[in-house]
């Protein structure tokens, strides 16, 4: 069964389960799936007071995530340039640039190696709140 994506509504909870039949034998029904739609997409920004002035100089910038539909669980931070995919929260443990954000945003500690423009890139992951049963 094929059900178009625009007939779910934005923040709507939705529960499917499903049997089998060969026409002469009929399964027990599964038990419920539950999902939810959230069609808004999470924000990530990068805000500082100060930026470093001389190499080595260290600067404090402030990593934000919201998601209304979930919450941010971390954030992967670079100053350079990468992929923002192929990584999980749980690479915190071996890459210091994967961060748990407290109440959506954490300050980090940021030194630049080289001269001129520095920027820090900003990805974030979000988990999906817990739905209750109907």
């Amino acid at each position: 069964m094929y059900f178009p994506g625009d007939r779910f509504a934005d923040g709507g909870q939705y529960a499917w389960r499903a049997r089998a039949t060969d026409s002469k034998l009929t399964s027990p029904y599964t038990a419920w799936c539950y999902f939810r739609v959230d069609r808004t997409p999470p924000t990530a920004e990068v805000t500082t007071d100060a930026s470093p002035k001389k190499v080595g100089e260290e600067a404090t910038f402030t990593l934000k995530g919201a998601d209304t539909g979930s919450e941010i669980a971390c954030a992967r931070w670079r100053t350079t340039p990468t992929e923002s995919v192929g990584w999980r929260c749980s690479d915190e443990a071996t890459d210091a640039h994967v961060v748990r954000l407290t109440d959506g945003a954490l300050d980090i500690k940021v030194k630049p190696a080289d001269w001129g423009s520095q920027a820090v890139y900003l990805s974030s992951c979000a988990v999906l709140r817990p739905l209750g049963r109907r």
